[in-house]
């Protein structure tokens, strides 16, 4: 998966005025007094990138599930136990190993801090885009003795995830896991391919389909999720349409639908 940081939103921008396709406001799905601008949601999907859509990353799920944990455990002994994989030393395969936190350890919070900074990195975008949330800044700390302190950014931790994001999380991250289907090839591409569609359908652009789709295909060029070494050319680009671009997208939201199908009949 790509950092969103890497995904060149100017390039984006460019991309969309030779479309002559504007840079609308999208409302947020659950506020609908939030909104974003298309190209950053665009920016968005292609910073997830294709493995994005390859399977569900349980992950996420796993380190939310123990932020929660260590916040709900916080003031007493914390107990870890696991079982030998790897012998090493006087430790045999198999053997069943303890080791304890104590309450007053500044491990755990460490621990926390490290968990949620992770999970901020691991959703790269994810989340900003189902929750229309900001993403987290550097974590604020107070250095010296009171009354006096100085305020400064903490060089690595973020800003933790509060009780109520972490349960969105956690539902959000069940839910995908039971419902994720399985994305290879070009139903994969044509996940992506699909979702900037998406993104684009609700505006009634004044576009063929040959065009929305040269379009398409384009801007997923440029965020290198088309699955082939075509490079960029230094003119940039033009908005030429062409059939040969648009036929792969029909390709691939034909794979896509074709894999949609088959799992909902999975699920009957």
């Amino acid at each position: 998966m790509d950092s969103l940081n890497t995904i060149d939103v100017n390039g984006i921008k460019a991309l969309m005025e030779a479309y002559s396709i504007p840079d609308f406001d999208i409302p947020d799905k659950i506020d609908k007094n939030l909104k974003g601008k298309l190209s950053k949601r665009i920016a968005i999907v292609l910073g997830w990138g294709l493995n994005a859509y390859a399977q569900h990353d349980n992950s996420r799920e796993e380190l939310a599930l123990l932020i929660q944990f260590l916040r709900a455990c916080k003031g007493s002994d914390i107990q870890l136990k696991g079982i030998v994989h790897k012998p090493h030393g006087k430790y045999s395969k198999g053997l069943e190993m303890t080791a304890k936190l104590s309450a007053s350890s500044q491990f755990v919070t460490w621990l926390e801090l490290f968990a949620n900074t992770w999970l901020e990195q691991q959703q790269d975008g994810l989340y900003q885009y189902e929750f229309d949330w900001d993403f987290k800044e550097p974590l604020t700390i107070s250095r010296g003795l009171a009354p006096v302190y100085e305020k400064e950014q903490d060089p690595f931790f973020l800003d933790p995830y509060t009780d109520e994001e972490l349960s969105r999380i956690i539902e959000f991250e069940d839910k995908s896991k039971r419902t994720f289907p399985q994305f290879k090839g070009n139903s994969e591409l044509g996940r992506m391919a699909w979702k900037i569609k998406t993104l684009l359908e609700p505006h009634e652009l004044e576009m063929t389909q040959r065009k929305l789709y040269s379009f398409i295909y384009d801007v997923m060029l440029l965020g290198k999720c088309t699955g082939t070494s075509e490079p960029c050319t230094d003119e940039g680009f033009s908005g030429e349409i062409g059939r040969e671009k648009a036929q792969y997208i029909i390709n691939w939201l034909s794979a896509h639908e074709t894999a949609v199908k088959k799992y909902l009949s999975s699920q009957k």
